[in-house]
This record gives structure tokens, sequence and C-alpha cells, in this order.
């Protein structure tokens, strides 16, 4: 029978009535009805006759998605929504799927304001429609109190004029993270990385007091870029005080139905044994549901082996089965990886007891973080064994090299006494070279002697800790000054392959010194010291400096006819300081005729070619060269996936310059992936407080500030002045340096004050290189203009630009500057004088056929149609937005901060026109955009663009 929607209320009150009765007597309750309730016993009696459909395990699940769909078949509800349907500003595409509380559809903006595609939460007619509309609101208000890169943002949320609530939320078009797993074939460390991204955003949820309670792979999409969305809030709860909202609350039926519409809607293979046995939910619940979408991730299977296939046969071995091992269940290829500390890390998360969990999804983050680092994990019994086996792991190289050099000196001391023995003119030497010998024995005898557990006291030393035992040690390692300079040499060189640059400076330096005054200036000892003291001061960033111990180094090597390191380029190594140095061109002509003979001599695959190519992509990039730059990447970067454990620092590098390519030429999602794999994989090979990694963490938040994620770029930001602090000293030039680029995330987020303490922070102490100076006092004119001193920041502007203009510079440096001195002049009133500077400005940048310039020349564009509407002009104001909005359109995808700031400048314009009512509605509009889905804050008078 067809039935109005407005009856399914009253069907719902009646359904659960009946229900609640044995099936025997159902049919005869039925009959029995009275007044209005008996016009629906027809309806009633249409469900009865669907075998299987009210009873065994569905009459558990009596709102599950299915049964209302076969409640609407069956009594003649028609679908509510179709293609092109109006839903309020939104137009509906397709179906995406749908849930207990109401359909998701592909939907794009039809008002004409933005262009962008959502996913649209519809609320659909039903059953138990003043349920599904309180847990609508929840949703709302859950997602709307989120903000993280890895949980699906909300964009909107309102009501059509006939009351259709709706959720407008960003659309993911993605795969369940375990099939996108099995799709790329991923391997046990990277699906591991790729759970950490979900951890990160539970733990957001969670700090934020919100428990999702339906984890599963279908709510945890991965794009294309593998970046992993959180989604589906439906059934989720917030805490208070210890307790989940809702529950215990008896004052009104609505609030407790919410729950128990909640329980019944959750996914059971994911539950948790509390959710199924309707206990009060906490945070451990999320973390179990984790445990068994990790298990499901790294074997394939879930842990549970239920009896039959049933859902009451599922609760009971939630409950009381014995749980399976990921190692059990997965492929034979992956078992030998999951066997062990992986086993105990599920273990842990699935205890059935709450209390034995993981105390949050951040625990169980650190501890997959130990085990990926090769330090113990908390999920296994600790024992010296264990710590021991682990240590020897994950130092191989270390210890391995420790015993060879401790054995070979133990037999080289055996072999010189006996050459004391042969003949009495070799007594002399063969006593000084037994004594240097024992000297180094016992120096590493002592140094590999804190590697003991028993004496570690409970903590294992690391390579790191290993290195600064040998550094105190080395004044008392003996008289010989022989010994002592190559023991100094190795000492230089392990401290800048674990990032310790700061702490080998000191060290390299007398390495110079005393080669020189021992062996001359242009000895063979001298050419090698300068080549470890190049390499300590390219990881410093003192460029000038690196590139000219590196060329002393490269002509005295060349001199004496020495390849000191085969394996290795010096000329990518100079290459490199040139492009840091802003020198591409030369670095380009450097890198492009030492590729072929390091190709006949190393082969096309060797590493140091995989290396030269990977810089010499990097610096086509930088020159706009972008067909020859993607062309050597996609060459490259195949190999990396393929390398063995012994090349990994190589990897983390060449991933690096890839990273920095893919940032110029706009591939953000490509670059924010290779470089956190390098980053990864460089703290995993040296420890989370290397040195090497601040060039990567640099890039990185490049990468999130220009992709319009400032919050993003303000952790990395966070993260890399810590580094930056710990390894190179909180006055350093290169930290005062990171620090200014660490501004524009805070003005971005509205973070003004802070910008401004810091940018003054930056700008004060020795004084920089003409470039970096440059940068330091540019970031200071800007946090001081957006702070409101326009007058200030127009008199730092128009001095430096003077002072650019008279050394002849035109680079993106002075384009910049001249866009901030067009800003400042608008603002302090002059606006002859904004639109002049703004057009310079342009005209730097509209000729050069980069991503990076493209997208500026339309920022100036921006400003200039600001400067125009200031003066008055609005015709050529309009036309400059309009032009500009093109040129963005066609760059940046939709809902980038960038497309949106340059609908402010339009919303502006409209005011200008006298059209108030409009522009305050757009501008309202686009700042909510902004907020919500970056984070980003802008001033009014819009003095900094994003």
């Amino acid at each position: 029978m067809a039935l109005r929607a407005d009856k399914l209320a009253a069907l719902d009150r009646l359904l659960a009535q009946m229900l609640a009765l044995p099936a025997a007597e159902q049919a005869a309750w039925v009959d029995a009805l009275q007044g209005d309730d008996a016009a629906l016993a027809p309806a009633l009696r249409d469900l009865l006759a669907q075998p299987g459909l009210l009873d065994g395990d569905g009459a558990g699940d009596a709102w599950s998605s299915p049964l209302r769909a076969a409640i609407a078949d069956a009594v003649g509800v028609t679908p509510d929504f179709h293609v092109g349907q109006a839903v309020g500003p939104y137009r509906l595409l397709r179906p995406l799927g749908e849930g207990g509380m109401g359909v998701v559809w592909l939907a794009e903006r039809a008002d004409g304001t933005l262009g962008r595609q959502v996913a649209l939460k519809l609320v659909r007619t039903g059953l138990q429609p003043w349920r599904l509309d309180q847990r609508f609101e929840r949703e709302r208000d859950i997602l709307g109190s989120l903000e993280h890169p890895h949980i699906a943002r909300l964009y909107e949320a309102g009501a059509t004029k006939q009351g259709q609530a709706f959720l407008a939320m960003e659309y993911v078009a993605g795969r369940p993270i375990t099939e996108h797993a099995d799709a790329a074939g991923l391997e046990v460390p990277a699906r591991l990385r790729l759970f950490l991204q979900v951890l990160a955003a539970v733990q957001h949820a969670h700090q934020r007091l919100v428990v999702h309670r339906d984890l599963k792979p279908s709510n945890i999409l991965v794009d294309a870029q593998g970046s992993v969305r959180l989604l589906d809030f439906g059934i989720a709860q917030l805490q208070v005080q210890g307790q989940v909202q809702g529950q215990g609350q008896s004052d009104r039926q609505p609030q407790a139905s919410l729950t128990e519409l909640g329980q019944a809607l959750l996914t059971p293979q994911y539950a948790s044994p509390e959710q199924v046995a309707h206990a009060p939910v906490s945070t451990a619940s999320d973390v179990y549901s984790l445990g068994v979408v990790l298990c499901a991730l790294l074997s394939g299977h879930g842990p549970y082996a239920p009896s039959r296939d049933s859902r009451a046969a599922l609760e009971e071995a939630i409950l009381q089965g014995e749980l399976r091992r990921p190692s059990q269940l997965a492929p034979p290829a992956r078992r030998a990886a999951l066997r062990g500390d992986l086993d105990n890390v599920v273990g842990k998360a699935l205890q059935r007891d709450p209390a034995q969990r993981y105390a949050s999804a951040d625990a169980l983050a650190q501890d997959l973080q130990r085990h990926l680092a090769g330090v113990p994990v908390l999920a296994h019994p600790d024992s010296l064994a264990y710590r021991a086996r682990k240590f020897v792991a994950r130092n191989r190289l270390a210890v391995a090299a420790g015993a060879a050099v401790t054995l070979a000196l133990l037999l080289g001391t055996g072999l010189t006494a006996w050459q004391a023995g042969l003949a009495r003119q070799q007594a002399a030497r063969a006593t000084r070279e037994a004594r240097r010998a024992r000297a180094v024995q016992q120096f590493l005898v002592g140094l590999f002697d804190a590697a003991d557990p028993a004496r570690a006291q409970g903590r294992e030393p690391t390579v790191r800790d290993l290195a600064q035992r040998a550094e105190r040690d080395l004044p008392r390692l003996s008289g010989d000054e022989e010994t002592t300079d190559a023991v100094r040499g190795a000492m230089v060189d392990i401290l800048v392959r674990l990032g310790e640059d700061k702490r080998a400076l000191a060290l390299a330096q007398a390495q110079v010194q005393q080669a020189r005054q021992r062996s001359g200036a242009d000895s063979l000892q001298a050419g090698r010291a300068l080549l470890a003291l190049g390499h300590v001061y390219a990881g410093l960033s003192e460029h000038e400096s690196a590139l000219t111990a590196l060329q002393q180094a490269q002509r005295i090597l060349a001199a004496h006819r020495i390849d000191e390191q085969p394996e290795t380029a010096i000329e990518e190594e100079i290459a490199h300081e040139l492009i840091e140095l802003n020198r591409t061109d030369e670095g380009v002509q450097l890198l492009q005729a030492a590729l072929p003979g390091l190709q006949a001599r190393l082969g096309a695959t060797a590493w140091t070619v995989l290396g030269v190519q990977a810089e010499l992509a990097a610096a086509l990039g930088v020159l706009g060269r972008q067909t020859e730059a993607l062309a050597l990447a996609r060459e490259v970067e195949p190999h990396l996936a393929q390398a063995d454990a012994a090349h990994g620092l190589d990897v983390a590098f060449l991933r690096a310059n890839l990273g920095h390519l893919y940032w110029r030429s706009g591939r953000w999602a490509d670059a924010q992936r290779v470089l956190q794999l390098a980053i990864a994989d460089i703290d995993r090979l040296q420890g989370p407080d290397n040195g090497n990694a601040l060039p990567m963490l640099f890039t990185l938040s490049a990468v999130q500030r220009d992709s319009g994620a400032p919050v993003a770029a303000l952790a990395s930001c966070a993260e890399l002045l810590r580094r930056s602090t710990s390894a190179q000293g909180a006055e350093a030039g290169a930290t005062r340096a990171r620090r200014a680029y660490c501004v524009a995330p805070l003005l971005l987020t509205g973070q003004v004050a802070e910008a401004l303490a810091q940018a003054r922070r930056a700008a004060t102490g020795a004084p920089r290189g003409l470039a970096e100076q440059r940068q330091l006092d540019r970031t200071l004119a800007t946090a001081t203009l957006v702070h409101g001193d326009a007058t200030d920041a127009l008199r730092g502007l128009a001095q430096l630009a003077a002072q650019e203009q008279a050394a002849g510079l035109t680079d993106n440096g002075h384009a910049a500057t001249l866009l901030l001195l067009s800003a400042a002049a608008r603002l302090a009133g002059d606006a002859g004088r904004a639109a002049a500077a703004a057009e310079q400005a342009l005209a730097i940048w509209r000729p050069r056929d980069l991503f990076d310039s493209r997208i500026n020349a339309a920022r100036a564009l921006l400003q200039l149609a600001l400067a125009r509407l200031a003066a008055g002009t609005l015709d050529a104001a309009a036309a400059a937005e309009q032009d500009a909005e093109t040129r963005l359109r066609a760059a940046l995808p939709d809902g980038h901060p960038t497309l949106l700031a340059a609908g402010l400048v339009r919303a502006a314009l409209l005011r200008g026109r006298g059209q108030a009512s409009p522009a305050a509605a757009l501008e309202r509009e686009l700042r909510a955009q902004l907020q919500r889905g970056a984070g980003i804050v802008l001033a009014p008078d819009l003095p900094f663009l994003p």
C-alpha cells in the first residue's frame, strides 16, 4: 500500500512495539490494532510477509539502512531526491551512498558564487525523523569543531525554505584505506605510515572530546595523492567530564534515544566489546576499532573467527572469542614483517578491557613510530634480550663496523708485534704501530661498551649517543697526532651523517688547520679535510662557506688525481651550493657537464647518477624548464621505491630534491607525498632530531602554505624551528631565516601579534648576506603592515625597494617587495603609488612562464585592482580583477584560498559600485569558507593575500 511520509513516524512507533513481542504473537497483535493505528495494519502485514526481514539477526538491527529501504519499498514511499534537484544553493548530480541518517549526493553549487563540487548529506524522510534530525544537528556541530587535514571538511550547514536540512562537506574522490593499500601494492612500512595519518585525525577529534564510534575502512578514504580523509561523524558523540554525552541522561527522551539509535547504526565488524554490549563508550572504543582497522590493513582480514555467518555469532566472537594475530592472517610474503612487534601492537589495541588498551590514538601512533624506527615498542614485554636485539637491528652498520674495526685492529696488533720480532730495525716502527692500534682498540671497546643494555639503565644508547661519547673521549685517545687526526676525521663524517653539523664544525675546522700545518696547504690531507668541512658548512646552510671549501677541495684532489669518493660527485655538491646562492644557471651547466662522465664511469642507475639527475631536475624547474625537469623526475622516481636498505639516506635526499621540483611546479600533493616519505625515512635512519631533515621540513612547510593549508604549515614550522634551534642555535643565521619564513602562516591564521614578534626576533642579530637580509626586512615589513602600521611598513619597503633598484635587481624578491609596497601605499592613502608599484611587480612576473610566477602575477593584478578601486577607476579595477581570476582558475583547484581571496576583491568592487548587500553576502560566505576550509583569517583591507 502507498503511505504518506508524514505517517512514517506512527509506523515507527508501531513497528517498535511489534518487534518487542515474540514472533508468534506479532500477527495477532497487528490484527487487534484499533483507531488510527488500524490504518497502518496493512503496512505492518506487508513487512511481516517478507521472509527474514524482521526476524533473527535482522531484528537486532531494526533501524539499519537495508531494512529502512525495504520498508520504504513495502509501503510505497518514493525516493526523496533525484538528479538535477535543487537543494538550497546546490544541484544534485549523482548519489554517492546512504546511511542510517540519510543519503549523500555529489552536488555542485548552483547559485554562481563558487563552482566546487561537494558531498551533500541530506536527511531523508522516513523512520524516526525527529531522531535523525537531532543526529544530523549533532554531526553538524561536531564537524564544525574539527579542523584537520585528514578529516573531511565541513563547508556549510543549512536548511532549505521547505525545512530540508543539509551538510555540504568536502568531496573526497578516494578508496577505502584497505583497498588503496592493496591496489598500490604497499609494503608494511608504507601501510603503517598511511595509518599514522588516520591516528593523527582521530587524536585531533579525541582532543576535542569527540568519539567517532564508527571507524572502519569505508569511512577512511585515501585520495590519489595518498592523503587520508576521515569521514562520517554521523554517530559520533561528545564526551563531557569523562562520560559520553547522551548516556545516563534521562531528562528528555530524544537525547537518550539518540544514543540508542547510534548504537544500532554502528558497524559490528569494527565495533568494540563495550559497543556490542551497549555499555558506555569512550575514546578507548575508538582505539579498539582502530586496532581492527589496523589488523585488516596489515593482514587483509579481521581478527575474529565467528562460528557461523550471523551478527549474533560475530558479537559472540567480539565478546568472548579468541582473537587471531595479523601474522596468522596475512599473505605469506607479509607474515615475517608482522610477527612480533606488530602482532603485539594490534593485540594491545584489541584488549577487551578498555583500561588495558593504548591510552589514546596518539599512544598507538607512538608505538608504531617506535616500530618504524626500530626501537622497542611498549606493547612488547620488556627484556634485556629484546632490547639488545632491537639495538643491533637498528644499528647493524655501526655494530658491524665496530666489530670489524676492532677485529682488524686486534689482528693488526698481532701482526705488528710479529713484525717487531722479525727484525730489530723495525722494532721502533712496530712498537709505535702497536701502541696506536691498542689506543684505538681501547677507544672503540670503551665506546661500544656503552651499548651494553645492562649498563644503559633501561635506556638503549643510539648511534648518536655513541658519537657524542666518542667526541667527548677524543682528547684522551693518545698523544699520537696522526691517530688523533684519523679518528677526528671519522668523527666529522659520522656527525655529518647524523645531521649534527653544528657539533662537527669545530672538529672539521681543526682538521683543516692541522692538515695544512703538518702537510701543506695543497696536500692531499688538506684536500680531504676541506671536503669534509664543505659538507659541514652545507649542513649548516652556510652556502658561501660551503662553496668555497668544496671548490678548494675539488682543485686539490684533482691535482693529486685522486677520486676520493668514487660513489659520489663533488660536482653535484658544488652545483647544489650554487643553486642555493641563486646562481642556478651555473649549477645547471656544471651538472650537465658532469653527468655524461658519471654515467659512463658509474652506470646509468648508480646512486650518484640518480642524485645528479634529481638535482638537475630541481634546478631546471627553478629555471622554468618544466618539461625537461619533470621528464628527469619521472626517470628517477621509480628507482627510489626499489632501493634496498643500504641506500636509505640516498633515497631520502633524492626524494627531497624531487619534492622541491614538484613544489615549484605546483604539484603540491606529489611534493607533500615525497617530502613526508623523505622526512620519515631520514628520521628513521638518523633519529628524530637530525639536522639533515631541516631543508625537507622547510620545503614541506612551503608546500603546505602554498597549497592552502597554513595550519599544517604552522605545525611543520614549529617542528622546523625546534630542530633548527636544537641543531644550530636559536640565534643562528639559518634559524633566523627559518623563523622569518614561518611568519606568513601566522599572518594567514590571524595570529598577527605573534607574527610581528617573530618577525622582529628574526630581524634582530648579526647581519646576513644580501639575499637573506632582504628576506628578513621584507618579512618584518609584511608583519608591520598587517598589524596596521601602514606608514612604518611603507617607509621600510620604500627603502628596501630603492636598495634593490640601486643594485640592479629585478628578481622575484624585488617583485615581492614591490607587491607589498603597493599594499602599504594603498593603505597609507597613496593610491597612485600603489598602482605604480603593482604594475612594476606585474611587469617582472608576467613574462616568466613559471607556475609560481603565474600565481604571483595574479596576486599583483589583485593588488592593482584594489589600488585602482582606491583611486576611483572602477572599470580598470574590474578588468584587473577579472584577469587575475582567469589566471588563478587556470592554475588552482576550486576552493583554493588564493582563488577565494580573488572573490574578496570582487566583493570590494561590488561595494565600490554601491551594491553593498550582495558584496556583504559574498564576503561573508568567502571568509567563512576560508576560516572553515583552511583556518585562514584575512584582515578586512587585504594587505596580505594568501
